[in-house]
């Protein structure tokens, strides 16, 4: 039995090395029967999928907006100061970038509770934290779910956009990621990157070290 290196179309290269021997002259004998060894299986029926100028063809982009979902760890109530993401922006988006922070309504945005919008020209070319200040008036409680929606104000453009960053392995416990389709909120496995802090007044925290 011989080991073949190379198929070709008109002949077949044996390497001495990988058949454990010399080479030698044989006389006429019986039809040689060649085996494969390993093979890849490719899907049968192939379909050409390279559009034919009638057929229409729909390309879905997910993640026209990120909604990411989010709780409280414990049983108190606080007014929103600031959201921090990390995002940049790819090319040159001349549209605003947009935050929401929302109230959950079966896993997909409900009533909206503060809009902020962020200028291009406050986002960076390199992902980092981009901090949104809100009006810390917005209280949030313990037991209610409630979500941070994202989008563009603009139109989609494949040049020019925004980014925002994801963990792909998930992990949060208290809330699910999903990016938006065009028509409907899609589950992802990871999750946004990001932070919701509340902020007091000086003179109420004095008064509660006082107190």
């Amino acid at each position: 039995a011989k080991l073949i290196k190379t198929p070709g179309a008109a002949h077949m290269e044996i390497s001495p090395g990988w058949s454990g021997g010399d080479i030698v002259a044989g006389a006429v004998g019986p039809n040689i029967t060649i085996l494969r060894g390993n093979s890849i299986e490719v899907e049968e029926a192939v379909v050409n999928e390279k559009p034919d100028g009638t057929t229409n063809e729909t390309v879905t982009a997910y993640g026209q907006r990120i909604y990411q979902t989010f709780s409280l760890a414990s049983n108190v109530t606080w007014t929103v100061a600031r959201i921090e993401v990390r995002v940049r922006k790819v090319g040159a988006p001349a549209d605003n970038l947009r935050v929401r922070l929302v109230q959950d309504s079966g896993g997909t945005p409900g009533t909206t509770l503060e809009t902020v919008t962020v200028a291009p020209g406050d986002i960076s070319a390199t992902t980092d934290w981009l901090t949104i200040s809100l009006t810390n008036t917005v209280a949030i409680s313990y037991g209610t779910t409630y979500g941070l929606l994202i989008d563009r104000l603009g139109a989609m453009d494949a040049f020019d956009y925004y980014e925002v960053e994801i963990v792909e392995e998930g992990g949060y416990s208290r809330g699910a990621l999903k990016l938006y389709d065009g028509s409907s909120y899609q589950a992802h496995d990871g999750d946004l990157i990001f932070r919701v802090l509340g902020a007091q007044d000086t003179a109420l925290q004095m008064s509660d070290v006082i107190l």
